[in-house]
């Protein structure tokens, strides 16, 4: 109750704002004491509340009799009680959000007044996009240097691009939502990088995916793509001035340093006059250097689409029409229609940087080696075999081609066929927690306590997921137990909307023989204390 009021009284004094011209608070830090919006004001009273301090106005505070019958109040509590339990879970609130909104911000919120990520249509919003204004949209999870990915030209790695009808569904609300049927990834372990793709010219990743992917240690990369005839005027207009293309890769940097990701894939589906390549190369090389120079584990990945001499013809291959690109960059992703017998040139003609290529595969199976769905395994076996890396594209087939309903059970399965062919992930370094949540659940806890009982989703609120999967409950050591099996239980949890349930047998009654489960690689050797 008490943390209710506390709350109101924060809405309060946001939406009224105090009237002092010269005050620093937080309200007048919102244009000079101007009002904001209910939407915004309720995310933000949830957050100082959920702090602890106020950076409000003490001379605008209301009277404690006021707190009780003021008609406003039973309307807040009415029209946003919903957005407010949507996050309860400390872990769907964004903790980077600070002082610096202004009454410009342009974080943008749907009818219901919830805030979600959007992408940059056209070349002139990216050009004109100032940071600052959309901190509601910033994930809070920053890519620990424990586990930041090294650089190993040769190693075959794994990227996987994430292209599900259109994009900016459901997962573009940076609060979650109240729904348990999604698309959710959690096999993290098997991957180097995530790519979130649109058909919009700058995709950039919503906070959840790029919180989810931090905290598993993997690489998030936005997407530029033109596409076609509007994508050929874009370019034209892009590539018209080195003035241009300077302007845009710094944008593009300072977008991946202000919304936490790690890079880029560029996309340019669409003919380039030749006398404006040399442009494009430069675009590339700033790019690249730019966020080198910002991030040092950051990529930048070009597609296998416009040639050296501006013209769109896919290769399937790396070779000479596409190698300056690739020189550029620190991969590239190839087009899906190869053979086998391009992926042994394209190993021979990368040499040293063969990891550096990434083989595409198309999980639909658009006349793809193999014909994807849960026969993507074939295509990434024999990628492995010719020591390439691959980038497996709208793994979202298993959602939005199989029963929603059998999601969990489909998606695992699909990955533990992928498993056998993918690298080992990198160790996480302790200290390290995780309980086992997916970012979704069928009612919520906090501490064992149930906060919160009914659907809800927030990729943000999934923690550390396993870095073994077929080979969790291999009895490889001197147990007390014979594990035999390991599952997911969304009817119960400590925190978050889930917990690990385990099953076994009593192999003896001495109870000092542990039970050994393998969920996560870490970097420690030896053994640990009881």
């Amino acid at each position: 109750e008490s943390v209710q009021k506390l709350i109101t009284l924060y809405f309060e004094q946001l939406t009224r704002g105090c009237g002092h011209e010269n005050c620093t608070n937080y309200d007048c830090a919102n244009g000079k004491s101007k009002r904001m919006e209910p939407s915004q004001a309720a995310a933000i009273a949830l957050l100082l509340a959920a702090k602890g301090t106020s950076k409000l106005c003490k001379r605008s505070a209301l009277p404690e009799s006021q707190l009780k019958t003021d008609g406003s109040i039973t309307n807040f509590w009415t029209k946003w009680s919903s957005l407010l339990q949507r996050s309860v879970c400390k872990n769907t609130v964004n903790t980077s959000l600070s002082a610096k909104h202004t009454s410009d911000q342009l974080t943008r919120y749907d009818s219901d007044g919830r805030p979600e990520a959007c992408p940059f249509s056209n070349l002139d919003d990216a050009l004109h996009w100032i940071p600052g204004r959309d901190d509601l949209c910033v994930p809070s999870i920053p890519l620990t240097a424990s586990v930041k990915p090294a650089r190993d030209p040769s190693s075959p790695k794994l990227l996987i691009c994430h292209d599900m009808m259109g994009g900016y569904q459901k997962d573009r609300f940076v609060q979650g939502h109240s729904l348990f049927e999604d698309y959710y990834f959690y096999h993290w372990a098997l991957i180097e990088g995530f790519i979130y793709f649109s058909h919009q010219f700058l995709s950039i990743p919503p906070p959840g995916w790029i919180n989810a992917a931090h905290r598993n240690g993997k690489v998030a990369l936005g997407t530029m793509i033109t596409e076609w005839k509007d994508g050929a005027t874009l370019c034209a207009e892009l590539l018209s001035s080195k003035e241009s293309v300077v302007q845009l890769a710094q944008q593009m940097v300072t977008m991946a340093l202000y919304y936490h990701f790690d890079g880029w894939l560029v996309n340019i589906e669409n003919h380039i006059n030749s006398a404006l390549m040399d442009n494009l190369f430069t675009f590339l090389s700033l790019l690249t250097t730019g966020m080198h120079n910002a991030l040092p584990w950051s990529k930048v990945i070009w597609y296998d689409s416009v040639t050296v001499d501006g013209n769109l013809k896919w290769q399937n291959a790396l070779n000479k029409m596409n190698q300056p690109f690739f020189e550029l960059c620190d991969g590239i992703f190839l087009n899906y229609l190869w053979k086998v017998p391009l992926l042994y040139a394209t190993a021979t003609f990368a040499g040293h940087r063969r990891g550096d290529v990434y083989v595409g595969i198309d999980v639909f199976g658009r006349k793809c080696y193999g014909d994807g769905g849960y026969n993507t395994n074939k295509a990434l076996a024999v990628i492995k075999q010719a020591s390439l890396s691959a980038a497996v594209f709208a793994p979202g087939w298993v959602y939005e081609t199989q029963p929603k309903t059998q999601f969990f059970h489909n998606q695992d399965k699909f990955w533990l066929l992928l498993e056998p062919y993918c690298p080992v992930g990198e160790p996480h370094a302790l200290p390290m927690v995780s309980s086992f949540s997916r970012g979704c659940g069928e009612m919520m806890f906090v501490d064992g306590v149930l906060v919160h009982l009914g659907h809800w989703s927030n990729l943000s609120a999934q923690d550390l997921q396993p870095s073994f999967f077929s080979t969790m409950l291999r009895n490889d050591v001197k147990c007390g137990v014979h594990l035999e099996s390991c599952s997911v239980d969304n009817s119960v949890a400590y925190y978050g909307g889930s917990s690990l349930r385990i099953s076994g047998k009593l192999m003896t009654l001495k109870s000092n023989l542990p039970a050994s489960l393998r969920y996560i690689s870490t970097a420690v050797r030896g053994q640990l204390d009881d």
